[in-house]
């Protein structure tokens, strides 16, 4: 090959290995920007995940197959008044109790969908009522259970109190509510020619109101006998034919007055079933009253009785509006109503199908409800035939009826003489049992009221959460800081509709609280400002971490009046709230003079669930601004390796190919003029020729050696060192390795990872090479338990690291951003020590396996 050939390839490859560096690192930066966006993407979910366990009313434990604990929310936390650290590991019986839980665990374990749910009794700290729903969770190899506990306490006693209210007023309700009827009654027939049509109407209304109530008062005193077991019985043997007739009969003005037709489907033969005759009866009653309230004008009821194994069945059916089949699971609820716009115009207090349900179960029957909307509904029930036995309860039949009921029955007949022997009633009395009649409607008036007042405040909470929803959406769709900012003040005044209000956050360099953005008419005069953490209302709420709402700001001495008086604003009322993210206040948030009203709990309520977004979406943008500016950081690191590659290309092959093109020249014109001197030049040549190919050799070499893939890793930082050694008289280098094995050689990983390593020693033993001044440097490698441990250290001059981490371009300039990154591309943990005068370590600990 000539010269001028050798020489077209030398600059072909030097040519060639630019590319490759180039190509090298902007594979690096795609390698770093994927495991970046990776990172943050798993940080997100975790966050979400975590938000989410820690904001659940419900207390919530996750526990081990071996049944002990694994994590427990702040809210299971409260429960058992126990902090987390204090439970987690522990067998669960040691919080719950383990006879109750242990039946749901085996219901959970048998069923088709692994879950189960039942009330526990706790009896320490306090006793409670739970109701717990227990889930079976896989996830791989992993298994455990979930349980979720709401606290039934509260709930359980209020049922209790209700029960006992409803027994004791619908008893008390019951005499003085016959008498006014009596009287009432008596007052229209003997008053009949002499009131006017206004007081007649006057009259009826009376009476219609009286009627109404009583029915009311009827339901009452079933319900709380039926929940109470009191049942009372006339007889036996009942044929269910004459009971239907009988419920039919009574209710023969309401049919008519709505103009509706019954059909009767009755077996010829008699239906006798063995139960209670007026409770049969009432059954009937309030499944017609439901099928004629509902019905549409001159619509059809059919009633029909027909047999189906040893039960007799009995169904209601009706043309009218219908149920939605949302509604049909609880309709036998107890003080369930179909939806208001349905019932308000019918009236009760939804409790006749539960009484009926009650009814039918104690008979040794089942009750249930079909329906399509506005096409009609059909309610049907079975009952026992009378040459089937009879249900428990009535078995008591025979006894002797208890004190209490004789002593109810001793009652009714006094009050029964005593309505005989007042048939003359004064005027006096008349207008007291009206004005208590009319108590009684004011009352029921005030409920209503109080009904609507809460379906109002249901509104606004809806209208609040809808606000709140639009602003997760409105912050998740941005990350930029500025953006943020704005959204959530907008967001805020939307909302509370306040006259000003500011968002602050602190430095974390100086804890001092900086102005950021204030909303309002004088928003724009607010200058930019800082508070010391317990300066002001809103530096005390960011010391304290809890939210603040003054109703009178001037009084306050916490108030801070400079930005009043810069602005020339009174503040008279603040709410002020932290923002809060993993335990640590990144800021506040305050809003100043509500326009409609003064502040409120909801108002604080619903201020702190904005500040929650808000510290999630401020803390997410400064994350972007973040990763922003370590990009930026790490494409000048790049830029730097390549202007030191060109640099090294500049100062090294080139000049040397610049010399031999001119020892060429001269050889070329010395063969003419003097021949004798072309030997000694040609000799120069090749010197220049050998130096330039060693240093284009290792300039290749230190972008990928060929031998790092082919053999592995140790033995290119063999040929790396031996070939620096080559170039470095005054600092020897030293190389040892040590394995598990005591062979010297290192398990093999995947190729980038290894091309990392070398790359991280490579840095670090040019870094020590020019910086260092160094007498030695020695490069030790240690593979042991699946950790490969990395050290370049030399006994140089060393530096103070406290001065070099918190200078950026110095750090830059040290090829510490190239090991730092390059470390985290493999999922290592660099560590770095020198003092001066000492030396510097730099270690790398990764993790390290055979190739997948």
């Amino acid at each position: 090959m000539s010269d001028d050939d050798k020489l077209s390839e030398l600059e072909r490859q030097l040519e060639l290995s630019q590319k490759q560096a180039i190509l090298y690192g902007r594979d690096l930066r795609r390698v770093y920007q994927a495991e970046k966006a990776r990172r943050e993407m798993v940080e997100a979910i975790s966050r979400r995940m975590q938000a989410v366990f820690d904001s659940m009313t419900g207390g919530l434990l996750i526990i081990s197959d071996d049944l002990r604990i694994m994590d427990a929310n702040p809210a299971f936390c409260a429960l058992v008044e126990r902090k987390v650290e204090s439970i987690v590991g522990r067998p669960v019986s040691a919080v719950l109790p383990a006879s109750e839980l242990d039946n749901l665990l085996r219901e959970a374990a048998g069923g088709e969908r692994s879950t189960a749910s039942g009330e526990i009794g706790l009896t320490e700290p306090r006793p409670r009522t739970l109701l717990a729903t227990i889930s079976r969770v896989e996830a791989g190899k992993s298994k455990g259970w979930v349980i979720v506990l709401n606290d039934m306490t509260a709930w359980k006693r209020m049922e209790n109190l209700k029960a006992e209210f409803i027994g004791i007023a619908s008893h008390e309700l019951r005499t003085p509510l016959a008498i006014i009827m009596g009287y009432v009654s008596i007052l229209t027939e003997e008053l009949a020619d002499r009131l006017d049509a206004t007081e007649q109407e006057f009259m009826n209304s009376i009476l219609e109101s009286g009627e109404r109530l009583t029915r009311i008062v009827d339901e009452l005193v079933q319900f709380a006998e039926a929940e109470g077991g009191e049942v009372r019985f006339t007889e036996l043997k009942i044929d269910l034919r004459e009971i239907a007739r009988e419920a039919i009969s009574a209710l023969e003005a309401k049919i008519r007055e709505k103009g509706i037709e019954i059909r009767e489907e009755f077996p010829p033969q008699r239906a006798e079933v063995r139960g209670d005759r007026k409770m049969l009866v009432g059954v009937l009653r309030h499944l017609l009253e439901n099928a004629i309230n509902f019905n549409q004008p001159e619509g059809k009821i059919t009633v029909v009785i027909g047999e189906k194994d040893d039960f007799y069945q009995v169904d209601v059916k009706d043309t009218g509006v219908g149920i939605p089949q949302v509604e049909l699971p609880r309709i036998f609820d107890k003080f369930y109503q179909v939806e208001e716009h349905m019932t308000r115009w019918v009236g009760g207090l939804g409790l006749g199908l539960s009484i009926a349900k009650r009814a039918v179960e104690l008979h040794g029957g089942e009750i249930w409800a079909e329906s399509v909307l506005g096409q009609g509904s059909t309610f049907s029930f079975t009952l026992p035939k009378a040459e089937y036995g009879l249900p428990d309860w009535l078995a008591m039949a025979e006894r002797p009826a208890p004190a209490k009921l004789m002593q109810e029955l001793e009652q009714a007949r006094r009050s029964g003489e005593e309505k005989d022997q007042q048939l003359t009633l004064t005027q006096h009395q008349l207008l007291r049992y009206a004005q208590d009649l009319r108590r009684v409607f004011e009352s029921e008036r005030e409920r209503h009221r109080r009904q609507e007042e809460r379906i109002r405040s249901l509104e606004r909470r809806v209208e609040e959460l809808a606000v709140l929803n639009e602003m997760s959406t409105s912050l998740s769709s941005t990350l930029d800081l500025d953006q943020v900012l704005t959204l959530i003040m907008e967001r805020i005044n939307a909302v509370l509709k306040v006259e000003a209000g500011s968002l602050l956050l602190i430095d974390d360099e100086t804890e001092e609280l900086v102005f950021q953005i204030a909303l309002g008419e004088k928003a724009e005069g607010v200058k930019p400002f800082r508070l010391q953490m317990g300066q002001g209302i809103a530096g005390h709420v960011a010391q304290s971490g809890e939210p603040l709402m003054i109703s009178d700001a001037q009084k306050d001495r916490r108030h801070y009046k400079a930005v009043d008086v810069t602005t020339d604003f009174l503040t008279r009322s603040i709410l002020c709230v932290p923002m809060i993210i993993k335990g640590r206040v990144i800021g506040v948030i305050e809003i100043m003079n509500k326009l409609e009203g003064d502040f409120t709990e909801n108002d604080l309520t619903l201020l702190n669930s904005i500040a929650t977004y808000a510290a999630i979406a401020i803390e997410n943008a400064r994350l972007h601004q973040s990763v922003l500016a370590e990009r930026d950081r790490v494409v000048v690191a790049q830029e730097e390796v390549q202007k030191k590659l060109a640099r090294d290309l500049h100062d090294g092959p080139t000049q040397l190919v610049a010399g031999m093109l001119m020892r060429l020249d001269f050889v070329k014109k010395a063969l003419t003029r003097d021949p004798s001197l072309v030997e000694e030049e040609i000799a120069r040549l090749m010197d220049l020729g050998q130096r330039a190919s060693h240093q284009m050799r290792t300039l290749l070499f230190e972008l990928r050696p060929l031998v790092l893939e082919t053999k592995g890793l140790v033995p290119a930082l063999e040929t790396f060192l031996t070939r620096r050694q080559k170039d470095e008289a005054g600092t020897t280098l030293h190389l040892e390795v040590r394995t598990e094995g005591g062979d010297g050689q290192l398990t093999r990983r995947d190729p980038k990872d290894e091309a990392a390593i070398f790359a991280i020693v490579q840095e670090a033993v040019n870094n020590a090479l020019k910086h260092a001044q160094a007498d030695n440097i020695w490069v030790r490698l240690a593979e042991q338990a699946g950790e490969l441990m990395v050290i370049v250290q030399d006994d140089g001059v060393g530096f103070d690291t406290a001065a070099v981490d918190s200078d950026y371009e110095q750090r830059g300039s040290l090829g510490m951003v190239n090991i730092r990154e390059r470390a985290e591309l493999v999922g290592g943990r660099l560590t770095l020590r020198s003092a001066p005068g000492r030396g510097t370590e730099v270690m790398i600990r990764v993790p390290w396996g055979p190739a997948d």
